[in-house]
């Protein structure tokens, strides 16, 4: 129930801040006409994994964990931010990563997991990307409220590139107590 109440916060507040028609009906379709029921009720079947207190031990996913976890934290920050600050008209160093992630919008997916490599193994500098990321990304929305990286998302995905990035302040409230993360 906690985290439905979360989410919801943070899709009315991103209702509540933004001009566009197609986003506000997508978000009130999804939290206020979805059948959330099986989510909310007491029954649950599935719970939430717990990424606090993980331990790896040597071994194949402990190498894959660590290859990515380095390089998630070798990706420079002006890099992931680049799309946004362009869309926001604001001055955007970095390389551009490519259209594939212009399209495919991977930027809440990197903060999802950030937060998580921090709550499993406790490294600091994954809560500290993470959190930078989200500083540079909320500058960008100051001009105009919108989120995506683009102002004409893929049509049809919009929800999708809303889930993931929800997904992404979701996790960095919940694994990395980052406040900033609801505003």
């Amino acid at each position: 129930k906690e985290i439905y109440k979360l989410c919801l916060y943070i899709a009315l507040k991103i209702v509540y801040n933004s001009k566009h028609k197609k986003l506000k009906v997508f978000i009130k379709l999804h939290f206020f006409y979805y059948p959330w029921y099986p989510i909310i009720s007491e029954k649950r079947m599935i719970l939430p994994f717990d990424y606090h207190g993980i331990t790896l031990n040597d071994s194949n996913l402990k190498r894959q964990f660590d290859e990515v976890r380095d390089f998630y934290l070798r990706i420079p920050n002006d890099d992931l931010l680049r799309g946004y600050r362009l869309r926001a008209g604001l001055p955007a160093p970095g390389a551009d990563l490519g259209q594939n992630y212009l399209t495919h919008n991977t930027f809440g997916q990197i903060l999802s997991g950030l937060s998580r490599m921090y709550a499993a193994i406790g490294d600091i500098a994954c809560k500290e990307k993470a959190e930078a990321l989200l500083q540079g990304w909320a500058e960008c929305l100051k001009p105009d409220g919108f989120f995506f990286i683009v102002r004409e998302p893929a049509l049809g995905l919009e929800p999708y590139y809303y889930e993931k990035m929800v997904c992404g302040l979701v996790d960095l409230y919940l694994y990395c107590d980052t406040k900033d993360a609801l505003n």
